[in-house]
């Protein structure tokens, strides 16, 4: 795949890892077309944007995932006084990793 080289010019390692996984995604073979629920975390600091991009990244690639984002952060949610909430382990904890 000449675009996953890293020889592409001007162009920033993240754009050419995007595009690996996209080419990557739209070369796969989905069992279903039923939708997968996986869970993701944007966290803080730059994962928001980080998150924004691989929902982009799964959406060009017309992948069948549906996403729980859950919000996990470096301050403690004030309704438990916690970093991690019960909400954040049952979307991880109900979910089997999926293959990709």
């Amino acid at each position: 795949m000449a675009e996953c080289t890293g020889q592409g010019a001007g162009a920033s390692r993240v754009a050419l890892e995007v595009a690996c996984l996209t080419t990557w995604l739209r070369r796969r073979q989905y069992s279903s077309q039923a939708p997968i629920t996986a869970t993701l975390f944007p966290g803080d600091g730059i994962g928001p944007e980080i998150a924004e991009a691989v929902k982009k990244v799964f959406k060009a690639a017309d992948a069948p995932i549906e996403w729980d984002e859950q919000y996990i952060s470096k301050t403690a949610d004030p309704r438990t006084n916690s970093f991690i909430t019960r909400e954040n382990l049952d979307s991880v904890l109900v979910r089997p990793l999926l293959p990709l």
